[in-house]
């Protein structure tokens, strides 16, 4: 991981934002499109819903058509404000995310200068190593092993 990191630092940095990040999250300008949009939405019910209070009270709307109305723009507000606070959860994960992935690669590049391996650098870049079972296959050992790192999993 340090000799791909001292490579390319910014391929690394890349492919560890697409497989933490990835398709969970649409770019930042069409997230930030959308967010706006729902704001302008969310402020229109607001509008209307003054505009229905007003028309009730002076009598130009019957009861039963406010509450249709009134129930028919609380529905949507409610779903915008979910969306948004969808948006907004999705955006601040996916920043977490990055932090983490930019923490674990300096701490890579900081402890890649070691010439040995010791038990305070694996667990301060390792979370778990999984060792699976030894097989043979066509007279040739085999046997898978996963390491999962800090901050970024299995790579």
């Amino acid at each position: 991981m340090a000799a791909e990191i001292a490579l390319d630092e910014g391929a690394m940095l890349e492919r560890l934002r697409d497989k933490l990040i990835g398709g969970r999250t649409a770019s930042k300008a069409e997230a930030s499109k959308e967010r706006r949009e729902l704001r302008q939405r969310l402020h229109h019910l607001e509008v209307l819903t003054a505009k229905l209070y007003e028309d009730r009270v002076t009598g130009t709307l019957s009861e039963d058509s406010f509450s249709a109305m009134a129930q028919d723009i609380e529905a949507e507000r409610l779903d915008k404000e979910n969306r948004l606070t969808l948006l907004e959860q999705s955006e601040q994960e996916a920043a977490a995310k990055l932090s983490d992935i930019q923490s674990w690669i300096r701490l890579i590049k900081e402890k890649s200068s070691f010439e040995d391996v010791d038990r305070d650098m694996l667990e301060s870049l390792i979370e778990k190593i999984e060792i699976g079972e030894r097989v043979i296959e066509n007279g040739v050992k085999r046997q898978d092993i996963r390491i999962h790192y800090k901050f970024v999993g299995l790579v």
